[in-house]
C-alpha cells in the first residue's frame, strides 16, 4: 500500500500532541516545549520522509525531537561560554584601563 505525502503529513501531525508531552517531560518548560515541537514538526514536514520508511513516522519524528532538544541545548552552551569570555575579556580590559589611570604620571617636558 502506497501513502501519500498528504497522509504522511496527517500522520506526522497527530503525533503532535504527544510529542508536546514529551518535549514537557525532557524540557521541564511548556514554553520551551511548543517551541520545540513546532521546529521538530516542520523539520519532519520538510524533509524526505524517506527516513520514516524504515522505522515509520513516529520513531522518525521522537528521533527528530531529541536531536533538535540537543541541537538548541548546544547552541545555548555555546552561547552562554562565549558569553561569558566576552564577558570576562571586558572585565580584564577595564582591570588594564584602571591600572593606567591609577599609576603615577611622569611630568611633563613643559613644567620644567
Amino acid at each position: 500500500m502506497t501513502t501519500t505525502i498528504d497522509d504522511r503529513r496527517q500522520e506526522i501531525l497527530a503525533l503532535e500532541p504527544r510529542l508536546l508531552e514529551a518535549a514537557q517531560a525532557l524540557t521541564g518548560d511548556a514554553q520551551r516545549a511548543k517551541t520545540l515541537v513546532a521546529q521538530t514538526l516542520k523539520i519532519a514536514q520538510a524533509q524526505d520522509y524517506g527516513a520514516a520508511e524504515t522505522s515509520g513516522a513516529q520513531v522518525w519524528v521522537f528521533r527528530l525531537l531529541r536531536q533538535r532538544l540537543h541541537s538548541v541545548e548546544r547552541d545555548r552552551d555555546v552561547r552562554r561560554h562565549r558569553s561569558a569570555a566576552v564577558t570576562e575579556l571586558g572585565h580584564i580590559q577595564k582591570r588594564g584601563e584602571l591600572a593606567q589611570a591609577s599609576e603615577p604620571q611622569a611630568p611633563s617636558a613643559d613644567i620644567l
